[in-house]
């Protein structure tokens, strides 16, 4: 794929999200919060200080979070390309000074080197056109001791994290497959 079809597909998805992000929840919420209780209930996956939720899109990740009290982070990167999606985070009023929104692609993360020990990519990863540059970008920066989590449609016929990077362990499905890479 070239440089330019590669934006094209970005643009392409950014699109469809800016058009759809009033109904967004309304038609995944439950479908979200079920793979995040599977994640942090039932796997006990535990958040870090410095969260970066890439295409956080509304904000349900987040809300998740605050709403079960699994809120002991300093920092939460929310960052999505779709200006509409992050314009509903907005909307719901959640203030919190830990929260910052960053209207960008996840192969473009306008953030320093090492900053985040906990990455979030949650129904993303078929969204990406170029998944060799956003794994680049996310090793770039992930903190010592952090990890990554990526899930993917159970019934995706994209590559999977692990076969770009065989250090990326799957650790189960739950409407998705829920794949972790971990740095020491």
């Amino acid at each position: 794929m070239n440089h330019y079809s590669d934006l094209w597909e970005m643009d392409n998805s950014v699109f469809k999200y800016n058009i759809t992000y009033r109904s967004y929840d309304q038609l995944y919420r439950e479908e979200q919060f079920s793979k995040y209780r599977f994640v942090f209930e039932e796997i006990g996956l535990k958040i870090g200080k410095v969260i970066l939720d890439v295409g956080c899109g509304t904000g349900l990740l987040i809300e998740y979070l605050l709403d079960r009290r699994i809120d002991y982070f300093k920092k939460y990167f929310c960052i999505d390309p779709s200006i509409g999606m992050l314009s509903r985070v907005v909307e719901k009023k959640i203030f919190d000074n830990r929260i910052i929104l960053l209207n960008s692609y996840g192969e473009y993360i306008p953030l320093i080197d090492r900053i985040a020990d906990s990455i979030f990519l949650f129904t993303v990863w078929d969204n990406v056109a170029d998944k060799e540059k956003l794994l680049s970008e996310l090793f770039r920066i992930l903190s010592s001791n952090g990890f990554i989590l990526i899930s993917i449609y159970e019934k995706s016929s994209s590559l999977k994290p692990v076969d770009l990077c065989s250090e990326f362990e799957l650790i189960g499905c739950r409407i998705d497959c829920f794949y972790v890479y971990t740095r020491e």
